[in-house]
């Protein structure tokens, strides 16, 4: 689980191990208010090891917007890159210290791909 705090984003997820590789989760998108947007997550580990992770994932959902795209000229299309339809694959890589709290830096790589089905922006 997670909640993330930040501009111009306000997130909170959480994911869940159905197999030893898999994880599928749900979460929501927020710009404050002025864009809600549920996702749902798959998250497939390629590389476990003691030291090392790779995981492939994919989230994507629907974006509900308080003001229509003729009225916004940046407002939270302009500020998030979201549209009606998102979806964001990408790969996350994290490296694991030997001690139980070693610090464990991660880099988590998305390419946001956005579907609109208002093109009066």
């Amino acid at each position: 689980m997670g909640l993330e705090v930040g501009f111009p984003l306000v997130s909170a997820r959480t994911l869940y191990g159905v197999l030893p590789r898999l994880d599928l989760g749900l979460g929501v998108d927020s710009v404050y208010g002025l864009m809600i947007e549920p996702r749902a997550s798959v998250r497939f580990t390629a590389l476990d090891s003691p030291l090392a992770s790779l995981a492939v994932v994919v989230d994507g959902g629907r974006a509900f917007f308080l003001r229509p795209p003729e009225t916004e000229e940046k407002g939270a299309r302009y500020l998030s890159g979201r549209r009606d339809w998102n979806v964001a694959p990408g790969l996350v890589f994290s490296l694991q210290g030997a001690g139980p709290r070693s610090v464990r830096p991660y880099m988590d790589l998305r390419c946001l791909l956005s579907f609109d089905t208002h093109p009066t922006q």
